[in-house]
């Protein structure tokens, strides 16, 4: 004992700087917290009501489900509509799962349900839910306030229904009452339930929006904003409202129509139908403008609209605008206003509702992690004064005091992503560029330009089938072990949209992959990431820069290469292949109100969740099925981490994201080599001091 008391007396340079090495050796070899995606419960689908008795078409699918609060009890519930039978809307609960030993998948429990439907509806058809939505029409007042969400089912047939937390009707409005539904089905849709009021005592907004498609596949001509019609104007004033306006909807299905709903009573207090707020040709001289952005003739343009470019700097706080299907659609609140250097004191967005207020910017925790209670994300917004859309046509800005259309941006690419991606105030195309001859040398690419200019406004092109230069092929973990090619045929039907984030990735390098760390790029700008049918994703930064490439375990080339042979193959397959598959990827935060540093990714027969930070695989597991929808992210088991849900061409699956700590592991490791360390230098040390003393004695 008094030997190590002399030890640590003579605590020196030397000694300090072994600790340091240990403790730098036990950073760099840290145990990192570990993921896996655990089955947690399924729920089987009802094919009887299906064309096919197989899979759902485009107008036979039902909404995905929502992961909510509904109560503000601290609980997550699931807020499903089945077509069992009888439409129904249902609040799901989970089945024990901790007491569960069973090695069959638990089917979820029911806590309570609806019928969708009266018993005057005879054609069930009409009323499928196509759409849910959840939300708080109550104000947001204090943290020990305790709010109830209301929700809100849009059928086939356009009629709204309002339910409360327990599932009681509060009231039921039908938006469209001019067309035949066995022709025409709801194609996109979005619904917005705001606290905000239109008018006082109209206990909170519902917003509705939707574009209708042809059943039969005919081809519609979408007139709206594009060009002239082709019958002439008076004949419109000899028909019947009603007349006129079912052949304007019929002439104008691809337009995204919206409505303003009281949430009290479902009041309608705005609307945007087709041929509202339209300039008669005679009154504009609007046919003869260009619309030197994108190229495209405006067509009839709405009254008191103003060009996108008055309001670019509010516009582009409202990107990334990303839509391919129809659950893509977004309805938001937002605060526009003109720039600065259009600002002219006239036809501005308004002065914003005197009753309208927003939370502070920071996105608190949940309550029930010490923070906020739960609330909207349109809640965030301060003193909102336009409704802004996300949907087929791109961007539409709809004045919520004035309510009329206060500027759009139409954006007619569906296979790109639109943001600033490099913040240099101009609004950007992202995308991926595939020719139809895969051997082709600009097969494969990414491009990132801007809609100002697309010619000479480049901002990258690179590679997504192989790192673009031999550094960055460094960086790529198994380059030189595999070979990379670009003769890649996509099916652009399946292809993924690229994903959008801000910036999140780190740079990587030999050092740093050799490390597991990376060196941070600015935090300034957007990460872009691409996903091929092989599973390689790539990420890039906003100077082009090769942030990872990864090989995901999903994929769905192979199944296109086997129908490609014309060898005999199960026709029930090929017809899920190319009529309900759905690969997708989505980019959300592992802890829940955490910033959104994974992607989780659907291929064919697998899912799989992806570090946006630096390409890891942080979990995967296989799928029993074809997933035909978006995976929906949701903390349903309430332990702070997102799950998942798959909706696939048998039903539903539940998958909780399970995480290992490798904390303790760290300490352990560090603990064990400060002493396997501090060992072998006190033994070093020991020796040193005795053949000192021997030296003495010689001297002696």
């Amino acid at each position: 004992m008094e030997s190590i008391g002399n030890r640590l007396r003579s605590f020196g340079l030397r000694d300090l700087v072994v600790l340091l090495t240990c403790l730098l050796g036990a950073y760099l070899l840290r145990v990192r917290d570990k993921y896996r995606l655990h089955p947690a419960w399924r729920m089987e689908s009802d094919f009887s009501h299906l064309s096919n008795n197989q899979f759902s078409r485009n107008w036979e699918k039902l909404p995905n489900p929502k992961i909510t609060d509904i109560e503000s009890d601290g609980h997550n519930e699931i807020v499903i509509a089945t077509h069992t039978n009888l439409p129904r809307l249902k609040i799901l609960k989970l089945p024990d799962l901790d007491n569960s030993s069973s090695k069959i998948l638990p089917f979820i429990l029911e806590q309570s349900s609806v019928s969708l439907i009266s018993k005057d509806d005879q054609n069930l058809d009409y009323k499928r839910p196509v759409l849910i939505e959840v939300g708080f029409l109550e104000p947001y007042k204090s943290v020990v306030q305790i709010r109830k969400q209301v929700v809100v089912v849009l059928l086939a047939d356009t009629t709204v229904l309002c339910f409360d937390y327990k599932l009681r009707l509060l009231w039921k409005k039908q938006l469209n009452t001019y067309l035949d539904y066995t022709k025409y089905y709801v194609k996109e849709a979005a619904i917005l339930i705001s606290s905000h009021e239109l008018s006082p005592d109209d206990g909170g907004l519902v917003v509705v929006g939707y574009s209708l498609g042809d059943r039969h596949h005919f081809q519609q001509t979408a007139r709206h904003s594009q060009e002239k019609p082709s019958k002439p104007l008076d004949n419109i004033f000899d028909k019947t409202p009603d007349e006129r306006m079912e052949e304007l909807v019929v002439e104008n299905l691809d337009h995204f129509t919206l409505f303003g709903l009281a949430g009290k009573d479902g009041k309608e207090g705005l609307h945007h139908r087709p041929g509202d707020f339209e300039a008669l040709p005679e009154e504009t001289d609007i046919f003869k403008a260009h619309h030197f952005k994108l190229g495209l003739r405006k067509g009839l343009a709405h009254l008191k609209e103003q060009h996108w470019s008055h309001y670019s700097q509010s516009l582009i706080q409202a990107l990334p605008h990303r839509w391919k299907f129809g659950y893509d659609s977004a309805i938001e609140l937002a605060r526009f206003k003109k720039d600065a250097e259009n600002y002219d004191g006239d036809n501005d967005a308004g002065t914003a509702l005197p009753s309208l207020f927003g939370l502070d910017d920071l996105h608190l925790a949940g309550y029930a992690f010490g923070g906020m209670r739960p609330h909207s994300p349109s809640e965030h917004v301060k003193n909102p004064n336009v409704i802004v859309t996300h949907s087929n046509e791109g961007i539409g800005v709809m004045n919520l005091v004035r309510r009329w259309p206060l500027t759009s941006l139409k954006l007619p690419h569906h296979g790109a992503v639109y943001v600033d991606f490099n913040q240099d105030g101009s609004v950007d195309e992202v995308k991926a560029h595939f020719t139809s001859d895969p051997s082709n040398s600009d097969n494969c690419l990414a491009v990132v330009h801007s809609i100002d200019n697309p010619s000479t406004g480049v901002i990258f092109n690179a590679s997504i089938c192989q790192p673009p230069t031999f550094i960055d092929m460094l960086s790529v973990s198994g380059s030189f072990l595999k070979f990379h090619s670009s003769n890649l045929k996509e099916d652009k039907k399946l292809s993924v949209l690229p994903l959008v984030v801000k910036k999140v990735a780190k740079k990587r390098s030999v050092l740093s992959h050799l490390r597991s760390i990376g060196f941070r790029s600015p935090n300034q700008g957007y990460d872009a990431v691409f996903l091929l049918s092989n599973g390689k994703m790539t990420s890039y930064g906003p100077h082009g820069h090769l942030n990872w490439q990864v090989d995901a375990p999903i994929q769905w080339n192979n199944q296109a290469k086997i129908f490609g042979r014309g060898r005999n193959h199960n026709p029930e397959v090929l017809d899920v292949y190319h009529n309900a598959f759905q690969p997708s990827m989505q980019a959300f935060s592992l802890q829940v109100f955490g910033k959104q540093d994974a992607a989780v990714v659907a291929g064919w027969d697998s899912i799989a969740v992806i570090s946006l930070v630096d390409g890891t695989l942080l979990a995967d597991h296989s799928l029993p099925c074809q997933p035909t929808s978006a995976v929906v992210i949701g903390d349903f088991d309430n332990d702070g981490l997102n799950d998942a849900i798959v909706q696939c061409t048998s039903g539903y699956f539940g998958f909780q994201m399970k995480r290992q700590t490798g904390f303790w592991y760290t300490v352990a490791l560090s603990m064990l080599l400060v002493l396997i360390v501090a060992g072998f230098t006190a033994l070093c040390s020991f020796d040193d001091y005795y053949y000192d003393d021997e030296d003495k004695e010689a001297e002696e």
